[in-house]
């Protein structure tokens, strides 16, 4: 795909130390899961926020979640909005329920507020 077709600059949160975790969790997935996520962030980035449900949801303010079915279970990816061009993947996990669990929410909004106060 061209570069000038993205809308938006899709983007690993990255630690002090230089780990990226959305990165590596999915690295850990199958290839199979592997290929179904870049294609959703694929269309994250061609569409933005106008790739809306099932994809996409918002879940407060600032953190929304790229939603993906995948066997039994619901890989779960949390963003936000650094900047117009720019979306931040936070965190990442699989979960088997409808509820998104606090403490991953708790996570990226962390990791959200950490970006902004390095960034200033």
């Amino acid at each position: 795909m061209k570069e000038e077709r993205r809308r938006y600059r899709v983007l690993y949160y990255q630690t002090e130390s230089g780990r990226e975790p959305v990165a590596e969790w999915i690295d850990n997935r199958s290839v199979r899961e592997q290929v179904k996520l870049f294609w959703v962030l694929e269309r994250l980035a061609e569409s933005g926020f106008s790739l809306g449900p099932p994809w996409l949801k918002r879940l407060d303010d600032d953190i929304w979640e790229v939603r993906l079915k995948y066997g039994g279970a619901l890989p779960r990816i949390l963003f936000y909005q650094h900047d117009k061009r720019t979306l931040v993947l936070l965190d990442a996990f699989s979960k088997k329920t409808q509820r998104t669990p606090k403490r991953r929410l708790d996570t990226a909004r962390a990791r959200m507020m950490g970006d902004w106060e390095g960034q200033g």
